[in-house]
C-alpha cells in the first residue's frame, strides 16, 4: 500500500489545482505540513514532488518552497471526444462534428491552453491514439471535457465516471443527466418568415434520414410553415442519410421535374444535405432564386463554396465553445452555472453583424 501513496498524493494535489484549492504560483505547504497531512515519510512526499515537477504542474524555488506553475495542465489542459475520427470508412464526417472541432481548436490551442482529442466509443478507451488523452483524465490533467456526442456511449465507463473532471456536453438527450449547451429545438419560424416575405407559398422540406424518424417534430415543422400561408405535401418532404448526402441528388431532381406541380421554395434543415440538394435541383434545370428559393439551416462559420444564393440561417459554433469553456470553468471553480444552456438561431446577417462587432 505505501509503495503507492506518491501516486495517491500526486492526484490529490492535481485535484487541489482542479478545483482552485491551490492556485497558479500560490506556494504549497511546507514539505514537512505535506507530510504530517499525509502521513507519509519524506522519501514518499519527495518523490511525490518530483513527479508533478517532472510534469510541469508544480516548480521549486530552493529554501522558498515549492509552487504551482503559472500554467498547470490541469487548468489549462482540455479534451473533446468524437464518435469516430474524420478518416472513417463508415462514412463522411459530419460537417457540424468539423465546425466544432475547428473552433474548439481555435478556442484551446492557444498559449496557454492546449487540446487533447479522442475519437471512438466505449470500447475504444485504450484505442491507438487515445491512450494519452485516457491518462489524462485518469491522473487528473484534464480541466474539463466536451461531449460533441450524447453522453450514453461513454456510459459505465471512466470517462462519466471521473467525478473530478468537468464535463459538458454538446448533444444532451431528453433524459441527459450532464451539464450540456445545446441549440433552439424549435427554429423554423424564421425560415417560413423570411420565404413568407420573397412571396413564396409552396414549401419542400429536406431532413435528415432521422428526422423522418420524429414525426412530432415534422408535424411542428409543417404547422409553423403554415403559420406564415407555405403550402407543402408528403411528397415534398424529402430525407435522406447525413453520412452519404448525394442520396438526396435524384429526389431532389425528380421533384422538380413537373413545372406545374413544384415547390418554389425548399427548406435544407441539414448542411450535410446542402450540395446534394443544389447538385439535384441544377440536374433538373431548376434556377435558384428564379425557380426555386433555397433556405438552409447551417453550422455557422459557413465557409462552403455554394454554386447558388442561398439564405443561411444556423448556430454561432464559436459561441457554442466559448460558453462550453465557461460552464467548465464555472463546474471546477465551484460556481453558480446553468444545466442548460441553449445557443440562439440566427441567420446570416446577424451572424455577420456579430463578427462584425
Amino acid at each position: 500500500m505505501q509503495k503507492n501513496r506518491h501516486r495517491e498524493i500526486t492526484l490529490e494535489i492535481r485535484k487541489r489545482i482542479l478545483s482552485g484549492k491551490f492556485r497558479p504560483e500560490e506556494q504549497l505547504p511546507t514539505r514537512v505540513e505535506l507530510e504530517q497531512e499525509f502521513n507519509v515519510s519524506c522519501v514518499t512526499m519527495q518523490r511525490a514532488i518530483v513527479s508533478l515537477v517532472d510534469d510541469g504542474t508544480l516548480y521549486t524555488k530552493g529554501k522558498h518552497g515549492t509552487f504551482v506553475s503559472k500554467f498547470p495542465r490541469e487548468i489549462y489542459h482540455y479534451g473533446i471526444l468524437f464518435y469516430q475520427k474524420p478518416d472513417n470508412s463508415a462514412g463522411q464526417w459530419l460537417r457540424h462534428w468539423k465546425v466544432i472541432l475547428h473552433e474548439t481548436e481555435n478556442l484551446f490551442t492557444k498559449a496557454p491552453y492546449s487540446l487533447s482529442v479522442f475519437y471512438g466509443d466505449r470500447n475504444q478507451l485504450n484505442a491507438n491514439g487515445n491512450a494519452g488523452f485516457m491518462e489524462d483524465i485518469r491522473n487528473k490533467r484534464m480541466a474539463g471535457l466536451i461531449l460533441a456526442m450524447t453522453p450514453d456511449y461513454f456510459e459505465g465507463t471512466e470517462i462519466i465516471g471521473d467525478s473530478d473532471t468537468p464535463k459538458v456536453t454538446t448533444s444532451a438527450g431528453p433524459d441527459c443527466q450532464l451539464p450540456s449547451i445545446s441549440f433552439d429545438s424549435m427554429n423554423i419560424g424564421k425560415m417560413a418568415e423570411y420565404l413568407s416575405g420573397r412571396k413564396r407559398s409552396k414549401t419542400a422540406i429536406v431532413v435528415s434520414s432521422r428526422q423522418l424518424y420524429a414525426p412530432s417534430y415534422l408535424d411542428e415543422v409543417v404547422k409553423k410553415l403554415k403559420s406564415h400561408g407555405l403550402e407543402t405535401h408528403d411528397f415534398w418532404i424529402l430525407g435522406a442519410d447525413i453520412f452519404f448526402p448525394k442520396s438526396i441528388v435524384s429526389a431532389a431532381t425528380l421533384m422538380m421535374r413537373d413545372k406545374n406541380f413544384r415547390p418554389d421554395s425548399i427548406i435544407v434543415l441539414d448542411d450535410n444535405l446542402l450540395p446534394g440538394v443544389i447538385e439535384g435541383l441544377q440536374a433538373g434545370s431548376a434556377c435558384v432564386p428564379r425557380d426555386v428559393e433555397l433556405v438552409a439551416m447551417v453550422n455557422f462559420p459557413y465557409d462552403e463554396k455554394l454554386d447558388v444564393p442561398v439564405k443561411l440561417f444556423g448556430f454561432d459554433i464559436s459561441e457554442l465553445v466559448r460558453l462550453t469553456k465557461i460552464k467548465l470553468d464555472a463546474i471546477r471553480q465551484n460556481l453558480k452555472y446553468e444545466k442548460s444552456t441553449k445557443v440562439k438561431f440566427i441567420s446570416d446577417t446577424e451572424y455577420a453583424r456579430k463578427r462584425k462587432d
